[in-house]
């Protein structure tokens, strides 16, 4: 899966790398810009993005897990706060903590699909935890990087 995405992320047709911060939509560019859609009141972006940190909690096991990973997310731009606004997002990420703080990237103790609205406040996904060899249901906030 985590292939899939990376192939993903170097074949899509953008002007915007996943790393850096959206640009401010300008209409002097014209309609279209790669992915991020330009010249109109609230402008659009559709593509990959770094994404993290993420804080899940995680049940059945009562566990707190952190993490990082990419995102597909559609967002817009506010005129109104002249800032991006994430729509929604869907997110491979890894994760670590849990019962084990690891201390070294071999550490990562959990990997998951996540699903997140409003801006990134609400997460839900599912989670595989390596430690206890479960599948998890997980709930919590992410940090946008768009701005």
């Amino acid at each position: 899966m985590l292939a899939v995405l990376l192939l993903a992320c170097t074949t899509a047709l953008q002007a915007q790398s996943m790393f850096k911060s959206l640009p401010k939509p300008s209409k002097k560019y014209g309609l279209n810009l790669g992915s991020i859609t330009t010249g109109l009141p609230d402008s659009t972006f559709r593509g990959f993005r770094f994404t993290g940190p993420m804080i899940l909690y995680a049940l059945p096991n009562s566990t707190l897990f952190t993490g990082m990973g990419v995102s597909y997310e559609h967002d817009t731009w506010r005129t109104d706060t002249q800032k991006w606004y994430a729509d929604w997002s869907v997110a491979l990420g890894g994760y670590a903590g849990g019962q084990f703080a690891p201390n070294n990237v071999s550490g990562v103790t959990a990997i998951g699909l996540s699903v997140a609205f409003f801006n990134k406040l609400l997460t839900v996904g599912v989670l595989y935890n390596f430690t206890t060899k479960k599948f998890q249901e997980a709930e919590g906030p992410q940090v946008s990087l768009n701005n």
